[in-house]
């Protein structure tokens, strides 16, 4: 199991501290969208992690913030409350301070055994998030090597990595959805609602 990331930075440093994908423990997280106004709830959602997990918060970007409240808020035990947790906390803090600007974002925690991924916006304007359909390899491009991967190996990804396969090998992720891939097992697409 391997996560990749490419990080277009909208604010904060760019440093390594900064860059996806994060780590406690055996969790890896990575998100590909935005807290709006973040400099402005960062105090207040920060405050919110676990007085235990804060002095692993490194950085200054939103990402690790949302990160280390899906933490607190049980993503070892408990990952689709922990993320429902964290999107209604989010929520909770936009309202609060009139942010009109949608949270958007599509999110992806793994243990090393299970990949748990999530598309949601405010208003339901996401960008896409795609999971692998039936057996795949990969080509590279530059050498022209080819990984195959395992029969119940699967990908999710942000977009379709061959455009021209997108009906046949790709199925996207339907907006506010959650969903956890297992080896050995299809990927469970599962609806999403924020935690009130």
């Amino acid at each position: 199991m391997f996560l990749a990331h490419v990080r277009a930075a909208l604010g904060g440093t760019v440093e390594r501290v900064n860059c996806h994908p994060f780590h406690h423990g055996r969790w890896l997280f990575q998100h590909n969208g935005a807290i709006p106004h973040f400099p402005e709830l960062k105090r207040e959602l920060t405050f919110d992690i676990s007085p235990d997990l804060y002095p692993f918060v490194e950085g200054n970007a939103d990402s690790e913030v949302c990160f280390h409240l899906a933490l607190t808020y049980g993503l070892e035990t408990d990952p689709k409350n922990a993320f429902a947790r964290m999107v209604g906390r989010i929520e909770a803090a936009r309202a609060e301070h009139g942010i009109d600007e949608p949270f958007v974002g599509t999110f992806c925690a793994a243990d090393g055994e299970s990949i748990h991924a999530l598309r949601y916006s405010s208003d339901r304007s996401s960008r896409t998030l795609y999971h692998s359909v039936g057996h795949m390899r990969l080509t590279s491009a530059d050498h022209g090597g080819r990984i195959v991967l395992p029969d119940d190996g699967r990908i999710i990804v942000s977009e379709p990595l061959e455009p021209e396969y997108r009906d046949t090998h790709w199925a996207e992720i339907p907006e506010w959805s959650f969903v956890t891939v297992r080896a050995g097992a299809e990927p469970v697409v599962e609806d999403f609602e924020p935690a009130t």
